[in-house]
C-alpha cells in the first residue's frame, strides 16, 4: 500500500533509502493507531500525511523546530487526535532522542481531524 505512496512523493521530494524506510515505518504506525479509532484516509489524505511526515523527519534530523502555537489554536483540535498524533510522533522522536514539540503534534492531529470530518 505504501510503496505507491512513497513513489509518488519521491517524484517531488527525492528520498534516501533510510528516509523511505523511516517514512514507511511512520505510515504503518499511523495506520495501526488510526484503525483503532476507526479513522480511515483518502489517497489524497495519505499523500498529505506522508509529505507532512517526511518534512517532520527532516526537521527532527536537522534539529529544526517550528514556532510554538498559541493555546487557543491548540485547543481547536480534539484531545483524541492529539493523543494519536503524539503516539505516532513520539516513537520516532524516542528513536532519535528528540522531544516532540506540541506544534508537530498539532499539525499531524489536524490531518486526523480533517479525515474524521471527511468520513
Amino acid at each position: 500500500m505504501f510503496d505507491d505512496l512513497i513513489q509518488e512523493i519521491s517524484k517531488k521530494n527525492p528520498l534516501s533509502l533510510q528516509e523511505k524506510n523511516e517514512l514507511i515505518s511512520l505510515l504503518v504506525n499511523v495506520k495501526e493507531k488510526t484503525e483503532k479509532i476507526s479513522l480511515s484516509f483518502t489517497k489524497e489524505r495519505w499523500v498529505a500525511i506522508a509529505v507532512h511526515l517526511l518534512a517532520f523527519m527532516r526537521r527532527v534530523k536537522q534539529g529544526e523546530s517550528l514556532p510554538p502555537i498559541e493555546q487557543e489554536i491548540w485547543d481547536q483540535v480534539s484531545q483524541e487526535m492529539k493523543d494519536v498524533s503524539q503516539q505516532v510522533l513520539q516513537t520516532y522522536g524516542m528513536d532519535k532522542n528528540q522531544n516532540i514539540e506540541n506544534t508537530e503534534i498539532f499539525l499531524l492531529a489536524v490531518h486526523f481531524e480533517t479525515a474524521k470530518f471527511e468520513q
